[in-house]
């Protein structure tokens, strides 16, 4: 008798074993099936890539998940199932995804968000000149803040922006074509180095940006 309960925990361990090898041989296939409305790209091996934005890296050897970007991501240990990294890739792409966003506001923030970072530089009023875009991103989240208590009188609690949020607001700018303002349109400029990488959610393209400006409509 009392080796009848090793033996069906032995059984138990050898059936779980057999379950997860099989889910990690059919991993992508199972990940899409979970997630049908994303668009998911790339291989268990060398990871993945969900809405052209949100990464996604599995160790099977030591049993973890990253799930995010360089800026925010989470950390799995142990479980990296199917369903719980789905779940972690929800919560990322709810985080940027689903943030309200009106262009025309975006569009004024950023203008005048240039304007500070100019100034900031030495640079007052040399509208075409590029500046950081995390400097830009900076005057953004500022600008956001003062909004708040101006119009909820409550500047107890900041509102964090983070640079990735930032980044995606960008991207549904440019899939909007909404680039045009007072005379001047956005201009992003590519670097080699990693800055913010930035994807235009209509050509599905994206590229890392490290200045950006507003130029002359000519």
């Amino acid at each position: 008798l009392p080796q009848q309960p090793l033996q069906e925990l032995q059984e138990l361990r050898k059936w779980v074993n057999q379950r997860a090898k099989e889910q990690l041989a059919n991993y992508t296939a199972l990940l899409k099936e979970t997630l049908p409305n994303a668009d998911i790209k790339g291989r268990l091996s060398e990871g993945y890539w969900v809405n052209d934005f949100v990464e996604v890296r599995i160790d099977e050897r030591k049993r973890q998940a990253k799930i995010g970007t360089r800026f925010h991501a989470q950390q799995l240990k142990g479980d990296i199932s199917v369903v719980t990294v789905a779940e972690a890739i929800q919560a990322e792409l709810k985080r940027l995804f689903e943030r309200p966003f009106d262009p025309e506001a975006f569009l004024r923030d950023l203008f005048r968000a240039y304007l500070l970072a100019l100034t900031a530089d030495g640079r007052s009023g040399q509208i075409g000149t590029p500046v950081s875009l995390f400097s830009v991103h900076k005057f953004v989240t500022f600008l956001r803040q003062q909004d708040r208590l101006f119009q909820k009188g409550d500047g107890r609690h900041f509102q964090p922006y983070l640079p990735d949020e930032f980044a995606v607001d960008m991207g549904r700018l440019l899939e909007r074509r909404h680039t045009e303002l007072q005379g001047y349109w956005l201009h992003l400029h590519p670097v080699r180095n990693p800055k913010l990488f930035i994807v235009n959610f209509a050509s599905k393209r994206g590229q890392n940006y490290g200045l950006m400006s507003f130029q002359p409509v000519r």
